[in-house]
Parts: structure tokens; C-alpha cells; sequence
């Protein structure tokens, strides 16, 4: 009979893509199961054949807490009254006990083997550390590295010389917001620190402390969802951490596909052929959501279709929100070699592609590089990642990178030709792609998987 491996995740769907292939290949000896937080991503982890559980309370200690007392005194008439029992439910750690509740029913549930913990989702150890003698507890990264590591950028760095984080941009806090930041504080160090101070007292393995993004423990195991040979070099690996290559599941079920890219795809296919066209697929991942950010899209999207209007040689696909393809096409002439498409099947359209311009998630990287097609990386979050990815593209020769809210057409059109007409991005995306596939087998990667299990 098969044993249980759980993983908790994100509610981010971008977090839970690459773990399919891990969970993949684990299902030859144990049987999979998902803790997710809403419909869509339950359904993307059983129409891929595995079970799934959906988390009806937040994580705690990473900001979560400083949302729910706002909201306890933004809906309240009467903010006094509203205050004593935000106060009262912070105090009694009500959150923390919560999560612990829900995640004990499932533990009793399925009793499994090994758990994997989104890194996003650190303070989950903390709820299950009271399990680490009899289940593996250890963490899954989405992302490479966000340890400091040397002289080496940070991951939200996008100059090799830089030793300072982009700023993060907030509204000014009103009286509620500092109210309810005061009471939790915008650190999760400090939160954890301050408000479970219970658990941490007792714990072995404490707070790193070089890692400047995310709450990681000493000693506890982390798998990375990508390959060393991303990052900026192999000795920044520490103890216990393990890369796994790219992690892509080429059969995965993809989420719903916009019904006008399945009638239009096969056209485009066969004119690509019967023309030799070069396909240029253009998009900006699954996870944006501000005014910002859609104002920001939209405005390169503009600038990106009036530097290559007069390319006829390119078949220009586009994948982004219908609201913001709308915009566009009520307000310039769309040349006839440009699609807009509100959702595809990226693995289906990379196989095709020639170029690949994105705003530079780990996942459309990986999933570039598994495809070979040379990338451009324009970053849209410069809180996160996608610089530090922006600059290992270019660091590695596997593409190019702009500024999304600064290029004009016609550098656009510059970064566009070089990349197309000069062999060396193709060779060494090539090139990278062959020793990661050779090196990450799916043996090796099970072999990887049980020493951190057992």
C-alpha cells in the first residue's frame, strides 16, 4: 500500500505548475495530496491525478494577521468595540490555532510520509513542527535562490553591481492600516517573533538570518523547482538545499483555454510552414492584478505593436486579459499577423516560437529554455524576482532584457532583431537546455527526493 506525501501551497497558481512534475514523479511509489486555498487550483491539481484538500483559513505571520484586524475595524460600526476583539483575537494567537486545527484534520486524515511546504508559506512550519520527528518537513521554492549570497546580486536585483532592493512602492497608511500594523507589525520576522513566541522558544531550528525575502529555518531541508545552472554560480548552493532542474510536466493539464485560440491555432501553424514565418509569442505570466500593472501592460503593448506593425515576417501571438486586449484593438488598427489570445496553452505555443517575450516569471523561463526559444525579459514586478531573472538571462546569453515602462519602439524593435538574427542566443539556450535535461533525470530527482523524505 502506498504511503502519503502532502504539499502545501500558495494561492498562487504560478507556485503550484512546476511542483506537478515533482509530484509526478513521486506518484510511482506514494499517492499526492494538495492543500490549496480556492476552486481553480483544486481543479488543476485533480484534473492532473492527484487529490486535493482546500485551506479554508490563511497562513499566519506574514501579513495575514494586519489584513484580518483591518478588516475587523473597517466593518464595524463601532471601532472600540471592533478593536477589543481584534485585540482579543490577535492576543489568543486565534490564527495560529486555527491554520494548526485545519492542517491537524488533514495530518489525521491521510497521515503522510513527507510534507512539502511552499516557501511562501514558511510559518506552516511552525504550525507542524510539533510533527518533525515522525513526518519530513521541508520547503519548496518557486523561485531561485533569495539568500544573500556573496557578492552576488539579490534576486530582486537587476544590476550586477547593485547591493541595494528596489523600493517598494505602498499607498500611505491611513489611522486603521497603522492601527493594525502597530498591533502586528509589517515584518514577519517580527510578528513571528512577537506574536508565537511559544512555539519559537522551543524550536531547534531557528530563523535564518541571510535571507532577506522570506522566512527560512536553519537545518530544514529546501528543494529549488529550477537548476543550479541558473543561477549566477553553483557554489552559492548551501546545506540542505537541493535543485531539481527545470520541473516542467509536458503532459500537464493546462487551465482553461480561450475557445478562440483552439479554431485559430491550427491556421497559424500551417501559415507558418507554408510561409516560413518566425512566431513571436509575447505574455505576462498568470499573477498581476493592480490598476498599475495593467496601465503598464497595456502602455508597452502599444509601444510593442508599433515597433513590429511593419514586420511581416513575424506571426505575433499575444496572451493577455480581455479587458486589456479590448483597449488595444478599439483604439489602433491591429496588423493582420498580430493575435490576441486571453488565455493558451503556453507549452503547445512555445514548441512553435522563435522568440519569446515575457515579463520574466521563473516558470516561462524554465518553459523557454525546456523549448529552446531565445527570450527577451521586459520585468513587470520589480518587488520580486523578475529582475534578478531579467539579469540571469542575460548573464547566461539566452536572451536579452528591456525596461517595460521606459523602451520606445524603436528599442523594441533593436532588442527584437538581435535576438532573432543572431545565432549565439539559440546555441546557448541549446546549449543549457541539453546539460540540464542530461543532468536532471527523473531518477536522479527521485533518488534526490528520497533522501529528503527518508
Amino acid at each position: 500500500m502506498k504511503e502519503n506525501i502532502l504539499f502545501i501551497t500558495t494561492p498562487i497558481f504560478s507556485h503550484i505548475i512546476p511542483t506537478l512534475e515533482i509530484a509526478k514523479i513521486l506518484s510511482s511509489q506514494y499517492n499526492i495530496y494538495y492543500c490549496v486555498h480556492n476552486e481553480p487550483n483544486k481543479k488543476l491539481v485533480e484534473e492532473n491525478g492527484h487529490k486535493a484538500f482546500i485551506m479554508n483559513n490563511p497562513r499566519f505571520g506574514n501579513g495575514t494577521d494586519a489584513f484580518l484586524l483591518y478588516d475587523e475595524l473597517k466593518n464595524s460600526s463601532n471601532n472600540a468595540i471592533s478593536f477589543l476583539a481584534a485585540t482579543k483575537f490577535y492576543l489568543k494567537n486565534s490564527l495560529f490555532k486555527r491554520r494548526q486545527m485545519e492542517l491537524d484534520k488533514i495530518i489525521f486524515e491521510i497521515k503522510p510520509k513527507a510534507i512539502f511546504i511552499d516557501i511562501f508559506s514558511s510559518t506552516d512550519y511552525i504550525v507542524l513542527y510539533k510533527y518533525r520527528k515522525t513526518i519530513s518537513l521541508s520547503f519548496f521554492s518557486p523561485m531561485l535562490s533569495t539568500y544573500e549570497l556573496g557578492n552576488f546580486p539579490l534576486v530582486t536585483n537587476g544590476e550586477w553591481n547593485s547591493t541595494t532592493m528596489l523600493p517598494i512602492i505602498s499607498e500611505k497608511p491611513n489611522l486603521l492600516t497603522k492601527i493594525s500594523n502597530f498591533l502586528v507589525g509589517n515584518n514577519p520576522v517580527f510578528q513571528i517573533k512577537y506574536n508565537y513566541w511559544r512555539q519559537l522558544m522551543f524550536m531547534s531550528n531557528k530563523i535564518s538570518v541571510d535571507n532577506p525575502y522570506l522566512m527560512t529555518f536553519k537545518n530544514v531541508k529546501e528543494i529549488f523547482l529550477s537548476p543550479i545552472e541558473l543561477e549566477f554560480s553553483s557554489q552559492i548552493i548551501k546545506k540542505n538545499q537541493y535543485y531539481l532542474g527545470l520541473c516542467i510536466d509536458i503532459d500537464r493539464k493546462e487551465k482553461l483555454i480561450d475557445t478562440k485560440f483552439i479554431d485559430e491555432f491550427h491556421k497559424i501553424k500551417n501559415f507558418k510552414y507554408a510561409h516560413s514565418k518566425k512566431i513571436l509569442y509575447c505574455s505576462f505570466g498568470t499573477f498581476f492584478s493592480t490598476v498599475e500593472e495593467y496601465k503598464e501592460i497595456t502602455n508597452f503593448l502599444f509601444a510593442f505593436i508599433e515597433a513590429l506593425k511593419n514586420n511581416s515576417s513575424l506571426i505575433v501571438l499575444i496572451s493577455v486579459s480581455d479587458s486589456i486586449s479590448k483597449i488595444i484593438t478599439q483604439q489602433i488598427n491591429i496588423p493582420s499577423n498580430f493575435y490576441f489570445f486571453s488565455n493558451v496553452p503556453q507549452l503547445e505555443v512555445l514548441k512553435l516560437s522563435d522568440i519569446f517575450i515575457t515579463h520574466g516569471g521563473l516558470g516561462s523561463i524554465k518553459e523557454a529554455i525546456y523549448f529552446e526559444v531565445p527570450l527577451i525579459v521586459f520585468p513587470l514586478d520589480l518587488n520580486w524576482d523578475q529582475c534578478g531573472n531579467s539579469l540571469k538571462v542575460f548573464y547566461h546569453g539566452i536572451g536579452l532584457r528591456g525596461n517595460l515602462r521606459e523602451d520606445e519602439p524603436y528599442q523594441i524593435l533593436e532588442k527584437v532583431e538581435e535576438v532573432l538574427k543572431n545565432e549565439i542566443y539559440k546555441q546557448n539556450i541549446s546549449k543549457l537546455n541539453e546539460m540540464v535535461k542530461k543532468k536532471y533525470t527523473s531518477q536522479k530527482i527521485l533518488n534526490d527526493l528520497d533522501r529528503i523524505i527518508n
